[in-house]
């Protein structure tokens, strides 16, 4: 029985680190600094198919006039409201009075989404057709271009 794990044990590492890297996780994050908010997002991909993203933005609203505060966290809240229910993607936002700081955090499994219900939701810019994969690639692209940096 020894002689037998010996000979199998080996082959079973191999054969798990060989079916291991077909199916590698690729990691990305991104960060940028604008207009008093800092935002970062993680990509999940296959390849170039990604699969999940996530973000986390928080904004700094100790700017915003007194008097303009509750009208400034209803415009927020109804953005937000836009994510509920979609299967797929969760969203909350929550509100530090003291500090007057707004933190989103938001994932998308790409793999569950209905890609047609993310159009026209702010701040979700892609191309969201039905059986086509988000490219990491492209990604990366469209936020270097927006001013964001890959953190390594």
């Amino acid at each position: 029985m020894k002689k037998f794990l010996k000979l199998v044990l080996p082959l079973l590492l191999i054969v798990g680190v060989l079916v291991g890297c077909g199916n590698s996780v690729t990691k990305k994050k991104f960060t940028s600094e604008q207009n008093n908010t800092k935002s970062e997002l993680t990509y999940y991909a296959h390849g170039d198919d990604v699969f999940k993203q996530t973000a986390k933005n928080t904004v700094d609203y100790s700017s915003v006039d007194e008097s303009q505060i509750d009208a400034f966290k209803t415009q927020l809240k109804a953005a937000a409201d836009k994510y509920q229910g979609i299967k797929g993607v969760k969203e909350k936002l929550s509100f530090d009075d003291k500090k007057k700081v707004l933190t989103e955090t938001l994932t998308v499994d790409y793999e569950k989404v209905d890609k047609k219900k993310l159009k026209g939701i702010p701040g979700m810019i892609g191309d969201f057709k039905e059986g086509k994969k988000i490219s990491l690639k492209e990604s990366e692209k469209l936020l270097k271009k927006s001013g964001f940096k890959e953190k390594k």
